[in-house]
């Protein structure tokens, strides 16, 4: 015999997954696409919408406006020692690109970046975290780093090309003095936010002091290392350029300055857009790894 319990869900109905796919529509079957009802609706549209997003359509967009009104005032203007215009830009880039003098800047320009770079992530992050975490440092090196972040860094180039030669290695000193002062203060920064009473906590659970630091300092100053590093990144590129306006042998900085000093204005934005888009990489790449350091934001 049937039960009255048996009969309890019968004829009421039954809840849909607003994810799942509609029986016999255009979802059904193996060779069907992916449409389901979501928030955004059903069918292909949804799908689109989501694709949009995800290719961050106003940047191109606004980048697409830009380079139309680049061309329009070039030739408006007509005056292509001012506003070159973009196919002129493009011709350009192909031929030093063929010529392989390019790729030979890039190259010298990229190394003295990375390597500039990467000792101020070093030393900055370690003289930051050493002067907030101890009083006593802090109070000695704060002002010095302050009071040297005001100073222009960049102005004293001869004397790092008297010091260390016209090669890379100059340019790679000033790389690394001009980005390490923003990371050494935001590196400090984070770790005074912590507040001792978190590191009061660890110690009291038997952490020494390199396990505060490597588990309660560092987690905590990852944002405002992220954002050192963002604004070393950008000054790293500035001093990339102005080094090798001091002197040098190859590099995009020595190519502004010979395009300048021939009114080869195209040579010019050539070099300056290789480094905005260097810019671009390296700040979406800095983003990323936030999003990797600190899943918890993305929730």
């Amino acid at each position: 015999m049937v039960s009255k319990s048996d009969l309890r869900g019968v004829g009421q109905d039954v809840p849909r997954n607003p994810q799942q796919s509609v029986p016999g529509g255009p979802g059904a079957g193996p060779a069907g696409p992916d449409i389901v009802q979501t928030s955004e609706g059903w069918g292909v549209g949804a799908l689109v919408n989501r694709r949009l997003r995800g290719l961050n359509w106003p940047f191109w967009l606004t980048l697409v406006v830009a380079l139309v009104l680049w061309e329009s005032l070039s030739h408006l203007l007509d005056q292509p020692l001012v506003l070159a215009p973009i196919e002129r830009i493009f011709a350009k880039a192909a031929s030093l690109w063929n010529s392989g003098a390019l790729q030979q800047d890039i190259y010298i320009s990229g190394l003295e970046f990375v390597f500039g770079f990467l000792i101020a992530v070093v030393l900055g992050t370690a003289v930051g975290f050493m002067a907030g975490y101890w009083n006593r440092v802090g109070t000695v090196v704060n002002p010095i780093l302050s009071a040297v972040q005001a100073m222009p860094v960049i102005g004293l180039g001869p004397i790092f090309i008297v010091a260390f030669g016209i090669g890379p290695s100059s340019k790679v000193a000033i790389v690394a003095l001009t980005a390490f002062f923003p990371i050494a203060l935001n590196a400090c920064a984070g770790v005074q936010q912590t507040g001792e009473p978190l590191y009061e906590l660890g110690r009291s659970f038997g952490l020494n002091t390199v396990q505060c630091l490597r588990k309660i300092a560092v987690p905590s100053s990852i944002p405002y290392l992220l954002a050192g590093f963002k604004v070393g990144v950008g000054r790293s590129l500035t001093a990339v350029v102005a080094g090798e306006l001091f002197g040098g042998v190859h590099g995009l900085g020595l190519e502004i300055f010979t395009a300048a000093s021939n009114f080869d204005t195209a040579s010019v934005y050539v070099a300056v857009a290789i480094f905005a888009v260097e810019g671009v990489i390296l700040s979406k790449l800095l983003e990323y790894a936030g999003r990797k350091a600190m899943p918890w934001q993305n929730s």
